[in-house]
């Protein structure tokens, strides 16, 4: 599928969604696109569930580091790209360097957002994380199938497993491995739970509780021989490292 505009030249040959945060990012200079922005809501079916784009302008005259802001909208052969502002230019730097990596593989930059159009006065707001957390981790595996997810998802056991806590980074995004394991000791030993993996290492598992409320996100994948893999964080407490995962939604989420 490729991506084409009015006034764009297509450059990029897939979408990378990014991860979404607390809070929207407003975008700035929406007055100027008051007429692609009618276009693009007469195309799309709800204002408050539209897809938009970010692409680097470091030619930009006035910003080398100035992002524009496209709603993508689906057509036959292609999506089309019509621009509704730019990301505030306060911030624009750090998202710059967060995405540089997206764009140097062609990738596009792709958020939900939403739009509000109070008369001729257009608000476009982006439902995306802040620069540190935006981009999906890699995965290098193979069989790695990345499951995407907006819930904290606490692990236990890590008290075991602190010198390889220690050795990786905090704050940063991060890939854990999900695999099948079973519940060693108390009141649940021999168990079913899912170990949570970190550069192949075990860190830790998943409480009984959450291995049977999550398991209808992993057990799929890990019966057709794939490896599900989820964002996370390490954070440092009294405890000591602990790792915090993004879970995807169940049931009773």
């Amino acid at each position: 599928m490729g991506f084409f505009s009015r006034n764009h030249k297509p450059t990029y040959t897939h979408k990378v969604k990014l991860r979404r945060g607390i809070g929207d990012l407003s975008v700035v200079g929406e007055q100027h696109y008051l007429r692609t922005i009618k276009k693009a809501l007469r195309r799309s079916p709800d204002a408050n569930n539209i897809e938009v784009a970010l692409s680097h302008e470091p030619e930009n005259r006035h910003d080398r580091n100035a992002i524009r802001v496209d709603i993508v909208i689906d057509m036959s052969g292609g999506n089309q790209l019509l621009t509704a502002g730019y990301l505030p230019a306060d911030v624009a730097p750090e998202y710059v360097a967060a995405l540089k990596s997206v764009w140097d593989e062609q990738g596009l930059p792709v958020a939900p957002a939403k739009v509000w159009l109070k008369g001729d006065i257009p608000q476009v707001y982006i439902k995306m994380g802040t620069p540190g957390i935006l981009v999906p981790p890699r995965i290098d595996d193979p069989k790695g199938v990345f499951v995407d997810g907006t819930y904290d998802l606490t692990v236990t056991g890590e008290e075991e497993y602190q010198h390889i806590l220690k050795s990786h980074p905090q704050g940063k995004v991060l890939a854990f491995s999900i695999g099948d394991d079973w519940i060693t000791k108390g009141k649940y030993k021999d168990q079913a739970t899912f170990a949570v993996r970190l550069n192949g290492q075990k860190i830790g598992q998943l409480t009984r509780r959450m291995a049977e409320k999550h398991g209808i996100n992993f057990h799929p994948l890990l019966a057709q021989g794939f490896i599900p893999y989820l964002a996370g964080r390490l954070e440092a407490d009294h405890r000591g490292v602990q790792a915090i995962l993004d879970a995807p939604p169940t049931r009773s989420s």
